[in-house]
């Protein structure tokens, strides 16, 4: 994570703090996904262990809906159109423009007032467990933020 990559984090606070705000180091993250017919999606809940105070948690929705067909929401409505992809033998979800939604209202979100291109990657590694990386490169600044985890399957 890059100085601007720790400031788009801490600025994203006001959204509900959606990028992970530790810039370094391996810390236990704990996902997980449960089905929400209020929210018509999936609720992915992400729990990032830190080195003080209480753990991260960052929430959001997934659901098949908005100009892309896909979106994530977090808090506040601000949302991220996805697109949708395959590439060697992983999902790759892509930005592909932001939006604040309002009292049934949708608003376009300007490219200066978001962090920019966002890349996340699924990946099945081996039977059971995964890997997720996530990617932010801003418009002016490059590659800001980059993360990589690697997930095994536990049933609860």
């Amino acid at each position: 994570m890059t100085l601007v990559g720790r400031v788009l984090a801490q600025l994203a606070r006001l959204v509900g703090a959606p990028l992970p705000l530790e810039p370094s180091g391996r810390v236990p993250v704990t996902v997980i996904v449960t089905g929400s017919e209020r929210l018509c999606g999936q609720v992915w809940t992400r729990i990032y262990d830190r080195g003080h105070g209480f753990p991260q948690v960052i929430q959001s929705v997934k659901r098949f809906a908005g100009a892309t067909g896909l979106e994530e929401i977090v808090a506040r409505g601000v949302g991220m159109r996805l697109k949708l992809s395959v590439r060697d033998r992983a999902l790759v979800f892509r930005s592909a423009g932001y939006f604040l939604r309002c009292l049934g209202v949708e608003l376009s979100l300007p490219d200066w007032l978001t962090p920019g291109m966002i890349e996340v990657v699924h990946r099945e590694e081996s039977a059971g467990q995964f890997s997720f990386s996530l990617s932010v490169t801003h418009s002016w600044a490059g590659h800001v933020i980059d993360q990589r985890a690697f997930f095994r399957e536990e049933q609860a």
